[in-house]
């Protein structure tokens, strides 16, 4: 129980303080270098509701971790990835390297997840 403690208050401490930007509806996650998840929702305020869990999530998984920063190059690439994988009708595509899921309502999409399957957090 208090190992689980400190993880989750070592994880709250990492992202303690950061908050979205205006207008800003989805956030790139990146985790020794790499980008990991990228999660993009219909509107800012969907965002502003999930953010604080969303970034715990993540920060949960990298204690103990040494703090490397993810370069844009990286990051423009696996969005590139992203938007060139085929979705079925359900919402759901991959490829060898990316699953991306889509999450629709009324026709559109409220929110879209997208993993990097190369990333040692999602192979481990």
């Amino acid at each position: 129980m208090d190992s689980t403690r400190s993880v989750d208050d070592a994880a709250a401490a990492l992202v303690r303080g950061l908050q979205p930007l205006p207008f800003q509806s989805g956030v790139m996650i990146g985790v020794g270098g790499w980008p990991v998840l990228l999660e993009v929702y219909d509107s800012p305020l969907t965002l502003a509701q999930v953010w604080d869990a969303l970034l715990h999530a993540a920060a949960v998984d990298t204690v103990g971790m040494p703090a490397v920063t993810t370069p844009g190059r990286r990051a423009r690439r696996f969005a590139r990835e992203v938007t060139s994988v085929p979705l079925n009708a359900g919402g759901r595509g991959a490829t060898a390297d990316t699953r991306v899921s889509a999450l629709g309502w009324r026709g559109r999409a409220v929110q879209t997840v997208a993993i990097n399957l190369r990333h040692e957090l999602v192979t481990a």
